[in-house]
């Protein structure tokens, strides 16, 4: 998901608009891409998972033809496949810049939460010094009552 993601964002920064889903493959129809070539291209691409969760990798698979699945190699058009292989060696800094912004996106919400919850202790803390203080004006209170009753009765002198 997130190589898909990278590379639909990635080529919707160099221009094309939003792809449509095709046979599992996003699509982009009759689009101009200068990075190709000067005509008009049909683009699809999807990426694959590969291995299991520890060693996870994804391919992508990229496909551009001219129209009618005339697709385009080295041998039709050199310099267009040559441009696709170079825009292609794009696509991993692409997907390590996605889910770079994806883990900054998760560290910010984390911290978004932390700061609700820092408020909330900060909140609960300010409570909780409130009492104390009333309960130390309280003994303060009592302790003057004491020395006054002791010195009270220190002042009755029975003989």
């Amino acid at each position: 998901k997130a190589a898909n993601a990278a590379v639909t964002e990635f080529l919707a920064e160099k221009g094309l608009v939003k792809p449509k889903t095709e046979d599992k493959y996003n699509s982009y129809k009759a689009q101009k891409f200068t990075y190709i070539g000067d005509g008009t291209y049909d683009i699809y691409f999807k990426a694959v998972q590969k291995g299991k969760k520890k060693d996870l990798s994804s391919d992508i698979i990229f496909i551009c033809s001219l129209g009618n699945l005339n697709t385009i190699s080295s041998v039709n058009n050199p310099a267009a496949a040559e441009n696709i292989k170079i825009l292609m060696g794009k696509f991993t800094q692409a997907v390590e810049r996605y889910q770079l912004k994806q883990k900054i996106e998760d560290l910010k919400k984390q911290i978004e939460a932390a700061n609700k919850e820092k408020a909330k202790n900060d909140k609960e803390i300010k409570k909780l010094q409130e009492k104390i203080a009333k309960a130390n004006d309280k003994h303060n209170g009592l302790n003057t009552q004491l020395e006054d009753a002791n010195n009270l009765l220190k002042s009755f002198i029975i003989e």
